[in-house]
């Protein structure tokens, strides 16, 4: 039996899935730290963590629905949908902060996480989809 930290754990998953799961064990390791460490500070780091995971999740969807059109039509509904992703993303920023929800730096934190561990998941499968490329 497999065990989850094995070097083979999440082969052969979709990039979503691993994205995903490397992004809820980078924010549970983050939300502990900040709860026994940073106290009050946690819920913004998750909040943080959850847009920053939400905006990942968009910006696939944005990809893979722009592949299916045609060059200039794909330009314009990816510019489109990147302006409405950025304007959403403000607007609930905005929103957080002024209403003193969440401070501004665990937010920044939370979403830097969230960024930082999708490319590292990503650098990750690329590396992984070449050396399969590289055997066959």
């Amino acid at each position: 039996m497999a065990r989850p930290f094995d070097r083979g754990f999440l082969k052969g998953a979709p990039l979503a899935l691993r994205i995903l799961f490397f992004n809820l064990l980078t924010g549970g390791a983050g939300f502990g730290l900040a709860s026994m460490y940073w106290q009050g500070r946690a819920v913004g780091f998750a909040a943080g963590l959850a847009i920053g995971l939400v905006n990942v999740f968009w910006l696939l969807r944005i990809a893979r629905k722009g592949v299916t059109f045609e060059p200039g039509r794909a330009g314009r509904m990816v510019a489109r949908s990147y302006y409405l992703r950025f304007a959403a993303t403000s607007a609930l920023l905005a929103l957080l902060i002024s209403r003193g929800l969440v401070g501004p730096i665990p937010l920044v934190i939370g979403l830097s996480a969230a960024i930082f561990t999708t490319l590292g998941v990503m650098i990750s499968f690329a590396f992984e989809e070449e050396k399969t490329r590289c055997t066959e």
